[in-house]
C-alpha cells in the first residue's frame, strides 16, 4: 500500500514541479514587459499625436516599448525592470503547477 501512495506522489511531483518551473522562466521573462506596459498606461498623456492615436509623455518622451525599456534600464537599472517582482512568481509557478498536474491526469 505504501508503494502505491509513493508513486502516486511522484506522479503528482512529476507533472507539478515542471509546471512550477514553467511558470517561474514565464513570470521571468515576461515581467519587464508586463512593467513596461502598466508605465504606458498610468503615466499622464500630454500631446496626442495626430492621426497615429500615439501619445507622447511628460515623464520620458518615448512612446515605443524598447524605448520605455531604455529609460527603465537607465534610470532604475535591472531593478526597475523587475519591479513589482514577487506576487507574480509566487502566484504564477503554482497555477501553471496545477495545470500541467491536471492536463497530465486528465
Amino acid at each position: 500500500m505504501s508503494q502505491q501512495n509513493n508513486g502516486g506522489t511522484s506522479a503528482v511531483l512529476k507533472g507539478m514541479i515542471p509546471g512550477a518551473f514553467g511558470g517561474m522562466c514565464c513570470t521571468i521573462v515576461g515581467h519587464p514587459i508586463d512593467v513596461v506596459k502598466v508605465r504606458m498606461q498610468v503615466q499622464a498623456p500630454v500631446v496626442a499625436l495626430r492621426g497615429t492615436g500615439a501619445v507622447a509623455s511628460a515623464n520620458s518622451g518615448r512612446t515605443t516599448i524598447v524605448g520605455m525599456l531604455r529609460d527603465m534600464f537607465v534610470q532604475d537599472g535591472i531593478r526597475g525592470l523587475y519591479r513589482g517582482l514577487y506576487a507574480p512568481l509566487l502566484v504564477t509557478p503554482a497555477s501553471f503547477a496545477i495545470i500541467f498536474w491536471s492536463f497530465e491526469n486528465a
